[in-house]
């Protein structure tokens, strides 16, 4: 499991699926779809990057 799904998990874990997908302005599906128990689409680096900006994390935290 690489680094940006591993800590994209710990944050759907620790804030919940609806508020993250609120912030992104995305559906729980998507967030399914990249970091579910089954992903099926990749963490881009305009996704993570994205994904830290909407939750206010610092600059490639989900990298490290």
């Amino acid at each position: 499991m690489n680094n940006r799904l591993k800590n994209l998990r710990a944050q759907l874990d620790s804030l919940g699926y609806d508020h993250i997908a609120n912030k992104l302005h995305c559906s729980i599906s998507y967030l399914s779809q990249i970091a579910g128990p089954n992903p099926t689409r990749p963490i881009t680096e305009k996704t993570a990057r994205k994904i830290e900006k909407a939750l206010r994390l610092k600059p490639n935290s989900l990298d490290a």
